[in-house]
């Protein structure tokens, strides 16, 4: 009977459906790795996906571009049809992931240019809260003339000035201030720019928001 029993149970039992689209690391984040562009036309005229999302963060083949920095491999996945708005884990947008990791700003305008929106991630966290947070003031006058917002909000209310208070990403600090972002602007907690570096002994950045003007 147990047998009998057993073999009931593997035979009428149905698993149950993905709660997700099932990921690998294919074949074309893996030419990507390899900065192997023969290899990706050749996987796009086989009738490869170039959206596909990985097992690494979610992230497709044009997010690991845009982390490698890569000019040439952004420019051919966008040129082969690759989607600038698919979104990684945590809904982090290619855009984004090119800021943190410091790529050259032409891989901003190739997205820019084929339709890449600024969207920001889960946790509210956008394009100028990740230049306040690497510190790479350089994206911001590219940020300011895309017109994204200074002030926009995280889910707990930082906007990007309190942002690079909390670290101490001074140069991101200045160029935010020039920039105009509001100095006055409070968090969920109700606290300034200016208090949160106190509440984060961040020195430097109180010396750059004292002196602004």
């Amino acid at each position: 009977p147990f047998g009998h029993v057993a073999t009931c149970a593997a035979t009428s039992w149905a698993p149950p459906p993905p709660p997700r689209p099932l990921r690998s690391n294919g074949d074309a984040m893996i030419a990507v790795r390899n900065d192997d562009e023969p290899r990706l036309r050749a996987l796009v005229v086989s009738g490869a996906s170039l959206d596909t999302r990985s097992m690494v963060a979610g992230y497709t083949p044009l997010h690991l571009a845009a982390y490698k920095g890569s000019v040439p491999l952004t420019r051919l996945l966008l040129e082969l049809g690759a989607d600038p708005n698919v979104l990684a884990d945590r809904e982090m947008c290619a855009l984004i992931v090119a800021v943190v990791n410091h790529a050259p700003l032409e891989v901003l305008e190739l997205l820019d240019q084929h339709g890449a929106v600024a969207t920001p991630n889960a946790d509210g966290f956008g394009l100028v809260h990740a230049i306040a947070e690497t510190d790479h003031a350089e994206y911001l006058p590219w940020a300011v003339a895309h017109r994204l917002d200074l002030e926009a909000r995280t889910q707990h209310g930082h906007t990007p000035l309190h942002i690079a208070a909390a670290l101490g990403a001074v140069e991101a600090l200045r160029a935010l201030l020039a920039a105009g972002a509001d100095r006055t602007a409070r968090d969920g907690e109700g606290r300034t720019p200016r208090e949160v570096a106190i509440s984060e002994n961040k020195t430097a950045s109180l010396a750059v928001l004292d002196a602004a003007p």
